[in-house]
């Protein structure tokens, strides 16, 4: 609301854009000036109408949140703002104008960008911030360049409008979700990397530019860590991460609209075996993506900032299609190997979230404040590294068992392809990776040895003298 009183207010609109009614029409009636009264509710309710989305947004010092506004509550508004005027200067014009058609043309006129017209409001630039129920933590640098969590009280300054609706206690526990979800499944090494990421999410904005790929035991708690992360986050800030629909739907990216974290839980081994899959790279790296409204001729910008976690009981294949370096870089690999925990406790995350809740927030807080002094980077291990680079190896078998046993040799230097399939199978035991069938090697196998090594598949590769299938000028490494 403004500061100024009501006749102060009357008097610069009316400076700006003339009087509330205006005498218009052939016989000179009192008309409503519905740029004025467009001028004066930005004033009164400081609304933002987000352009790349087409909505409106008016503050709430109650939560703190720039809260979404349909159609119907912002014609409940003008109207009230329109009687209250009337009532206040007497004016039954104004009064009389009240209707559902001339408070849509007053909204048109708010959507303006000298009114309450933005673009990419909500993109905030300022200091990284955790919004929570209680208030808002910011992370100043000390003197030692070191981040220390401070909570200030609601502010429209922060353009806020993802919140988690846990309360901040500095110092709480969360001892059980631990002891009970974590170590007993995870490294040391894994279990800092959640935190990291899980304070990136509270955090809103995916800096690292990576996203977490949790596979193994099923049963083992990836799901009920999920759980956890998005309640924590607030559900309301999360949606389904649908790789396919970012492939073949104009108007998928707009589910992501307003949202800060993507899951994606227990997905099948082929998730990633879709056109989308090279989208989540953008969508998480900080690329622009362009979709569309429904309903609406506009074409929006979405900055690829979204934090995004997806579990599976599968080893995933990574379509690398030549980008290796870019999903290594992307990825977070979380391996759950150890058996799932004997004692089971049904809802275990609400059950945590209830006793422990503040700790958990607190637990990442101090992920967050890590996260920070690293310039928003998160540092993979060796040990991290080793898991990616033989995911991506796995993801590509035929290539990285290519490049690993042949080598070009000399003119009558030979191999069989029944001596490369028998040899192909023994290097995918030695490496415990899922098996490929004989007919896909077979049919695809001379693609890749021609892509690789310029040889072509011939008919006259002699064994035990015999001819068979095979290639010259290939040999095994030694």
């Amino acid at each position: 609301m403004s500061e100024k009183s009501f006749d102060e207010l009357c008097e610069e609109i009316t400076a700006q854009v003339g009087s509330p009614t205006l005498l218009g029409g052939e016989k000179m009636k009192p008309v409503l000036n519905q740029h004025f009264f467009a001028r004066f509710a930005a004033v009164e309710y400081n609304p933002v109408y987000e352009t790349s989305e087409e909505v409106f947004y008016i503050y709430s010092p109650e939560t703190g949140l720039w809260e979404p506004q349909d159609e119907p509550s912002m014609i409940d508004l003008i109207s009230t703002l329109m009687l209250h005027f009337a009532q206040e200067k007497g004016d039954a014009t104004v009064n009389s104008k009240r209707g559902v058609g001339v408070i849509k043309h007053i909204l048109e006129f708010m959507k303006a960008k000298n009114c309450c017209g933005r673009t990419n409001a909500f993109a905030y630039k300022g200091e990284p911030f955790i919004h929570c129920k209680n208030g808002v933590i910011t992370f100043p640098k000390q003197e030692d360049g070191r981040r220390k969590p401070v909570l200030n009280a609601f502010d429209p300054k922060y353009m806020s409008r993802n919140r988690t609706e846990i309360e901040y206690h500095a110092n709480a526990i969360c001892n059980e979700f631990k002891t009970r979800l974590l170590e007993p499944a995870l490294t040391e090494d894994d279990i800092a990397l959640l935190q990291l990421y899980f304070g990136q999410c509270l955090l809103g904005s995916n800096s690292s530019q990576t996203f977490v790929l949790m596979i193994g035991t099923p049963g083992g708690g990836k799901s009920t860590f999920v759980n956890v992360v998005e309640k924590a986050v607030n559900r309301k800030n999360c949606t389904e991460l649908r790789l396919r629909h970012l492939a073949d739907s104009r108007f998928e990216t707009q589910r992501l609209l307003g949202k800060t974290l993507l899951t994606a839980k227990d997905v099948p081994s082929n998730f990633f075996s879709t056109p989308g899959a090279s989208t989540l790279k953008a969508i998480t790296g900080n690329d622009t993506v362009t979709g569309e409204l429904k309903g609406s001729n506009a074409v929006t910008d979405i900055c690829g900032e979204f934090n995004a976690i997806v579990t599976s009981n599968n080893t995933l294949r990574i379509p690398l299609d030549g980008d290796a370096g870019a999903w290594e870089r992307r990825l977070i690999l979380i391996n759950y190997n150890n058996p799932p925990p004997k004692e089971k406790i049904l809802h275990l995350d609400d059950y945590l979230l209830e006793r422990e809740g503040a700790g958990i927030l607190e637990w990442g807080v101090e992920g967050a404040m890590l996260l920070l002094e690293n310039e928003g980077q998160i540092t993979k291990s060796k040990e991290q590294k080793k898991k990616i680079g033989n995911l991506l190896q796995q993801s590509d078998p035929i290539t990285e068992y290519l490049e690993t046993r042949l080598c070009v040799g000399g003119k009558k230097d030979t191999v069989s392809v029944s001596e490369i399939l028998e040899d192909f199978r023994k290097y995918i035991l030695e490496k415990g990776w899922s098996p490929i069938s004989c007919k896909y090697l077979t049919c695809n196998l001379p693609d890749y040895i021609y892509d690789l090594f310029g040889c072509t598949r011939r008919n006259d590769v002699v064994r035990n003298g015999t001819r068979v299938r095979g290639y010259y000028g290939l040999k095994f490494n030694s």
